[in-house]
C-alpha cells in the first residue's frame, strides 16, 4: 500500500509524532497571530488522500481500506473541522482486465474479506496514512504568501529531540 496525501489542514499545536504530543511546543514556529493573539487564518482546510495497492482487492474492499485511512491521520493529531473537505480515493493495480465483448465475465483472484490478511491491510493503510502525513511535513519548506503570511517549515531537529535521540525523521 502506498499513499499520497495533500495535508492542507489543522494546527501545529495538535501535532503528534510517534505518539508524543509535540505540537504544543511548536506553536511559536508556526502560528500566524494578530496582536490580539488570534489566528489570522482558519485551521480548517483539506485533506486529500490517494491510496494505491497491488493487492487483489475488490471495489468493496477498496472502500473498506479507504474508510480506515483517517485512523492514520488521527495518529498525527488530525481532527476534521466543519470547514474541512476530506477525500480519499483508493485503487488496485492488480487484475486489470481488458474489455472483451465476447466474454460475459472473467474469474479474478481477490482477497477474502474475513481473516488475518485483510486485517493486515487495514493496519498497513493506517500506518501508511500516518507516514504520508509525516513525510509531507518533513518535505515542507518555509514559504511566504499574500498579506505577509509566512508558513514556517516544521523544525525537524527540534521534533527529533522531543521524540527520541535515536529516531530521525
Amino acid at each position: 500500500i502506498g499513499i499520497m496525501t495533500l495535508t492542507n489542514f489543522g494546527s501545529r499545536s495538535q501535532l503528534i509524532v510517534r505518539g508524543k504530543q509535540v505540537g504544543k511546543d511548536l506553536v511559536n514556529y508556526s502560528e500566524s497571530l494578530e496582536e490580539t493573539g488570534e489566528r489570522k487564518y482558519p485551521e480548517d482546510g483539506s485533506c486529500i488522500m490517494i491510496i494505491a495497492t497491488d493487492a487483489p482487492l475488490s471495489s468493496r474492499q477498496l472502500v473498506r481500506i479507504a474508510n480506515r485511512s483517517p485512523l492514520g491521520l488521527a495518529r498525527t493529531g488530525f481532527t476534521s473541522s466543519s470547514g474541512s473537505g476530506d477525500y480519499v480515493i483508493s485503487f488496485s493495480t492488480t487484475n486489470r482486465q481488458t474489455t472483451n465483448n465476447h466474454q460475459v465475465s472473467k474469474k479474478v483472484n481477490r482477497l477474502v474479506d474475513e481473516g488475518k490478511t485483510i486485517s493486515m491491510m487495514f493496519q498497513a493503510v493506517v500506518e501508511a496514512a500516518e507516514e504520508s502525513v509525516l513525510n509531507s511535513l518533513v518535505a515542507g519548506k518555509t514559504i511566504a504568501g499574500p498579506d505577509s503570511h509566512i508558513a514556517h517549515a516544521i523544525p525537524i531537529n527540534l521534533i527529533n529531540e522531543m521524540i527520541s535521540d535515536k529516531f530521525i525523521l
